[in-house]
């Protein structure tokens, strides 16, 4: 492998050069390079030709966070090497704070829109948030009005997106050393966990509760069978009964929902109460034609094709993900969601429907999953 020169060594050999053989040096990197075309002009058309660059990787930003028409996989790599090339031709620091800063700022949005981001996705965006912190800490760039306002709304669309944790201490470095911090607010106020239980839970239920749903479900399953002779079976099992005749007993509790008073006040009265309290609360149960939206770290959504209410459902053993597997998103399917403890299940008997979604109405569930998201108004419990 050739070695190459130190900066020291290409330095000297250049000493020995004519201006006229410097100048066609130059010329020929110019034409060699798209990077040194940028470079050269940054620094022989000044602050124009700058501002205009500036101006192009915020178009290339957008371009690769919110195409019009996405034709590869977005990656969080493409925006940060957008950033890093403009580092390598324009020293100016004010524009590389804008730059950095504004690629944040698209990250962020981006986290408001879309679930499931991965790692370089956070690692990426805390980067250029620390550079910009790091430039206004060291004094590289002056601290006006303008920014102050950036950081705030910045700041203020943190919650909700996943980033707080991460970008929260970063962000309290850049407003102290902005002047914007309260002295009385030193560190953003979580918000209320009025669920902890739900804060906890991820995809699935706790294996002890996933257990305790199916003590609780086969023996009201039974009441109803005995009580209302849906299926000629005289005991029902797990095993040892169709899906079909399954579905056609819940279906009758459901459609009955009086029937768990019944089995409450007979035999389950003997039931803990923390157990009948479960149980109780299956009255409120969501009967219908749902979408299967998408799948998160912490549950599926399903969007009500009824009301278009948006709902955070939970799997019992298996997230509904693992239950379709290889099933092309959105996903039509009759269901029945209900509360356990403080989050939301489906009665394990799901139906998908061969129906296909058009483009059309795809893009409206999307839009109402992510009004549902900004509005806080996705039910994660009934």
């Amino acid at each position: 492998m050739a070695r190459k020169m130190t900066a020291a060594q290409v330095s000297k050999a250049l000493k020995d050069y004519s201006k006229e053989k410097l100048t066609e040096l130059i010329v020929q990197i110019y034409r060699s390079n798209p990077e040194a075309n940028d470079f050269l002009n940054v620094w022989l058309g000044g602050t124009e030709y700058a501002a205009a660059l500036l101006q192009e990787s915020k178009d290339s930003l957008d371009k690769i966070f919110f195409p019009r028409r996405r034709t590869k996989r977005f990656s969080m790599q493409d925006a940060r090497a957008v950033v890093e090339s403009f580092r390598r031709v324009c020293p100016d620091p004010e524009k590389n704070f804008d730059l950095e800063l504004y690629c944040t700022e698209q990250a962020v949005e981006f986290a408001q829109r879309y679930e499931g981001m991965n790692d370089a996705f956070y690692t990426i965006t805390e980067s250029m948030l620390r550079s910009a912190t790091g430039r206004i800490k060291n004094g590289e760039v002056s601290c006006c009005e303008s920014k102050k306002d950036r950081l705030e709304n910045l700041r203020s669309k943190l919650p909700g997106t996943g980033l707080t944790n991460l970008l929260g201490p970063v962000f309290q470095e850049m407003r102290s050393a902005a002047g914007t911090e309260n002295p009385e607010e030193q560190t953003e106020p979580a918000a209320p966990a009025a669920r902890s239980y739900t804060s906890e839970i991820g995809e699935i239920l706790p294996d002890e509760d996933g257990n305790l749903f199916f003590e609780l479900w086969w023996p009201l399953l039974n009441f109803v069978n005995k009580t209302k002779k849906v299926v000629n079976k005289k005991v029902i099992k797990e095993g040892e009964i169709q899906v079909s005749e399954l579905k056609r007993i819940a279906n009758r509790l459901w459609g009955v929902p009086e029937l768990i008073d019944d089995y409450l006040n007979g035999e389950g009265k003997t039931l803990p109460e923390d157990h009948q309290n479960i149980i109780r609360g299956w009255k409120r149960a969501v009967s219908g034609r749902f979408v299967m939206e998408r799948h998160m770290k912490n549950g599926s959504i399903l969007i009500s094709l009824g009301d278009e209410r948006v709902y955070l459902v939970h799997g019992i053993k298996s997230s509904l993900e693992e239950m379709f597997f290889g099933w092309h998103l959105p996903v039509v399917m009759d269901a029945t969601l209900i509360p356990f403890r403080n989050v939301i299940i489906c009665d394990g008997l799901i139906i998908p429907l061969s129906i296909h979604l058009g483009s059309g109405i795809t893009k409206n569930l999307r839009e109402n999953y992510m009004t549902a998201k900004r509005q806080r108004e996705i039910l994660t419990s009934l």
